[in-house]
């Protein structure tokens, strides 16, 4: 099962692009969004595993990858990959 976008969000911040060399240590670890906000990871090559409790999406550039608020995530490259995300609010 994999996430989706509310549609009554709005974008409010984008990381930079971040591949497989200079991805955040704390995204590979467990970690979650604060309440209120979802994030969206986009790859734009390769393919990033989101990992959840309950099931893991690979977000490939067709397939981005929700991620909704509060709930614990990490990713899990699988190779060469170059992604960013995007977080969202309500409108």
């Amino acid at each position: 099962m994999s996430h989706t976008l509310p549609d009554d969000l709005q974008r409010y911040l984008t990381t930079k692009s971040f591949t497989e060399l200079t991805v955040p240590k704390k995204l590979l670890a467990n970690h979650s969004i604060k309440a209120g906000s979802w994030g969206q990871v986009v790859v734009e090559s390769g393919e990033v595993d989101l990992v959840f409790a309950t099931h893991t999406h690979r977000v490939t550039p067709d397939s981005p990858g929700a991620i909704p608020p509060v709930e614990s995530h990490h990713l899990e490259l699988c190779g060469p990959v170059q992604f960013y995300v995007t977080f969202y609010r309500p409108k």
